[in-house]
């Protein structure tokens, strides 16, 4: 029988044919030695990595693989079984959210199980050059050459996903799980192919502009995109989103419409191949983008249509169907690690934040059998031009010194200013940086001018991922100058800005507090007056007047900014922070606009919601509200009484309920010294709910009684004639 040994410290163990579980401890030395040794440059000395969790997948006394995460960043995959490759997957900077796995890892990770499964069923020996790679990390001996024979990317650094502010703008479900501020925000996940169609324009910043337009009935009614009458502000997103952004769910919103979505609360998809096509027929991609099934050649050939494309830097949209499935998924591939000539690991951005994005073990190709898919070539049919002078306004944003498949221009000369209004500091990184180091500089200044403070002169490929620089102000400048030779990739700048507490609502629900309002009437408003309201604000208003059994409200001004919203719960008795989709009764924003007066009846309280996104803004809005109130030891039989709008303008609406038979009405209108102004005799009658509309253009303005009489008495209410 061959037997294979393996030395581990002061141990050996020797590999025989028959499945043999890999322990925890050796996991973990195979995972802490394998990051410390990736982690570091050659002239650093080794890590000592400390355990911060960990997952086991066995079934049956078979352990088939672990996931371990360390405190100094990065997770490692692990084998369960000696036979194998140690290493499945890595993250040297990464860790692995394991309550939280989408489709598409789950899937590449039952592949991995299936490989072991079926290694451990047929008793397999392990190779020669496996068992080498064993000892080799547990013994540290690594070598500085053996980390790759050569390795690219990843080329993106988005971090997008499928739920809050990345799917504000995708179909609401109220079966979507979240209450206001939850995972999804009551907004059904925005799908796999949209988000990596997103990714890949954003990483491109390409087109500004689309062509065309496309509309479809999904599961949610019509849905329509004009792609040619949108520009898309790639300056107003970032690689993270930490507040809504218009810019960015917009975006990811028409890939959606473009492919026709088929939106659903547990899951959105589409097929990959429709990306190629909405790519090129509606955001203008180069049209010899091609759509491949690996199943049609090598696996020596996929993997060098791969390289070729992450060596152009074109990042590939990547696609799986599991055997038996019925649906599959689509991620990115940007980037390979050639480690030696029998094992190659690819860069996947899963499009499911970052705590699962990693280096993954391509010869065990995640159990993709039947339908492995890739979209290679995808790239602008017209470059994006050079840098030049931009103002950023947004709270979050981003921008990039040119176009990512092409190094900068010699003799360049560009700015970009962070105006953002009503910050007090700006907190600027680089994910990527490469120039020509001493002569092609970027430079940023704590001002709005190259007279202001410099806070940091930068060149070279020097510049750590990690580092932030901090403006303290709500202004900052970037310069870049390159000199006429010698050019390099270039840089993507990512900034955030922390904000000062809201000039006008700063009713921030979390921590903040809610403006609590007791008047049965009144006026309210988001509070800037003649000026333009904050960016990347939520303020809260709860009206409560003592007896209200209802609620009328008229919204008389309206001026919003894309992103931002207008909204109206109403439940009773509960806090803002359970207040659900379900309980909205309405929402206005610049597509879907206030007509008319809103209606509540039954409702003691209501809500009102207003959210602004990370850019543009404008004047806001202005509402009236009144209440039914309960009316008590009255002697005209009536239980409830609104007048809306009060304070009105020409037209007043009476409406009132009464729990007996009413025989006669009539409303009298009087000023304040008793003298009556008009009398009105007929009413609009249902069952015991009366109404009618009070034509009161003839009056002045000012304030009156209304006076109800009915057969059984009278009661007075107050309004007021603008």
């Amino acid at each position: 029988m061959k037997k294979i040994c393996l030395s581990i410290v002061a141990s050996t163990i020797c590999l025989y044919s028959f499945a043999q579980n890999v322990s925890f401890e050796t996991a973990q030395h195979i995972a802490s030695n394998f990051l410390s040794f990736h982690k570091n440059t050659p002239f650093q000395k080794s890590l000592t990595l400390t355990l911060r969790d960990s997952y086991i997948r066995a079934e049956n006394g078979e352990t088939y693989y672990y996931i371990l995460n360390f405190e100094e960043g990065g997770y490692a995959i692990v084998s369960g079984d000696y036979k194998t490759h140690p290493i499945l997957a890595y993250s040297s900077d990464n860790n692995f959210d394991f309550s939280n796995i989408p489709s598409a890892l789950q899937m590449w990770l039952d592949g991995y199980e299936n490989h072991i499964k079926t290694i451990k069923e047929t008793q397999q020996s392990a190779t020669e050059n496996i068992a080498k790679k064993w000892n080799d990390i547990l013994n540290n001996k690594q070598q500085p050459m053996q980390k790759s024979i050569e390795k690219k990317g990843p080329l993106t650094t988005s971090e997008w996903n499928q739920d809050k502010y990345y799917n504000a703008y995708c179909p609401e479900d109220k079966n979507v799980t979240g209450e206001i501020g939850g995972e999804y925000d009551n907004h059904v996940p925005n799908g796999c192919v949209a988000v990596s169609m997103a990714q890949i324009m954003y990483y491109h910043r390409f087109p500004t502009t689309g062509t065309g337009s496309n509309s479809y009935v999904s599961p949610y009614g019509r849905l329509s995109a004009n792609f040619g009458a949108t520009t898309y502000d790639y300056n107003a997103m970032s690689d993270v989103a930490t507040g809504y952004s218009h810019s960015l769910a917009q975006l990811i919103s028409h890939c959606g419409i473009a492919v026709e979505m088929n939106y659903a609360p547990t899951g959105s998809g589409s097929h990959s191949t429709k990306a190629r096509q909405a790519l090129i027929g509606y955001f203008k991609y180069a049209n010899t983008a091609t759509f491949e099934k690996k199943e049609s050649i090598t696996d020596s050939l996929w993997l060098v249509k791969i390289k070729n494309n992450i060596d152009n830097k074109l990042p590939i949209i990547y696609s799986g169907n599991k055997q038996g499935a019925s649906a599959g998924h689509a991620w990115l591939c940007d980037g390979y690690d050639f480690v030696d000539d029998t094992t190659v690991y690819l860069h996947f951005n899963w499009g499911w934040g970052v705590n699962k994005n990693g280096w993954y073990l391509s010869s065990e190709m995640g159990g993709f059998t039947v339908d492995q898919d890739a979209i290679f070539g995808l790239i602008p049919s017209t470059l994006p031009s050079a840098c030049s002078n931009d103002t950023l306004t947004a709270t979050y944003g981003s921008f990039y010194s040119g176009t990512p498949v092409q190094d900068y221009n010699n003799n360049a000369d560009c700015s970009w200013l962070i105006s953002s209004p009503n910050a007090t500091k700006i907190k600027i990184s680089a994910p990527i940086f490469s120039t020509e180091l001493g002569n092609d500089i970027v430079t940023i200044y704590a001002g709005n001018n190259t007279s202001s403070p410099v806070v940091a002169i930068l060149s070279g490929d020097t510049v750590n991922d990690k580092s932030i620089f901090e403006v303290d102000g709500a202004e900052a400048l970037i310069t870049f100058t390159s000199n006429e030779s010698i050019t390099n990739r270039g840089f993507v700048f990512t900034y955030t800005t922390t904000l000062s507490k809201s000039n006008y609502c700063n009713t921030n629900v979390n921590p903040g507090s809610i403006s609590v309002i007791k008047e049965s009437s009144g006026t309210l408003t988001n509070g800037s007056g003649n000026n333009n309201y904050d960016n990347d604000n939520s303020c809260y208003w709860r009206i409560e007047p003592t007896g209200a059994t209802g609620f009328w409200i008229n919204v008389t001004e309206f001026n919003l900014a894309p992103g931002d919203e207008l909204s109206i719960y109403a439940h009773s008795g509960k806090v803002i922070q359970a207040i659900t989709y379900s309980d909205r009764i309405a929402r206005y924003t610049i597509e879907n606009p206030p007509t008319g007066i809103l209606t509540s009846p039954n409702q003691p309280q209501i809500y009102i919601m207003f959210r602004s996104d990370n850019d543009k803004n404008d004047k806001g809005w202005k509402l009236q509200w009144g209440t039914d109130v309960s009316i008590c030891n009255n002697t005209a039989g009536i239980t409830t009484l609104n007048t809306y709008p009060n304070p009105c303008n020409n037209l007043l609406n009476v409406t009132f309920e009464t729990d007996e038979t009413i025989n006669s009405v009539k409303l009298h209108i009087k000023d304040l010294t008793g003298k009556n102004i008009q009398t009105f005799n007929q009413m609009n009658i249902n069952n015991n709910h009366y109404s009618q509309e009070l034509n009161l253009s003839d009056l002045a303005g000012g304030i009156y009684i209304l006076t109800l009489t009915t057969n059984k008495g009278s009661i007075n209410r107050k309004i007021i004639v603008q």
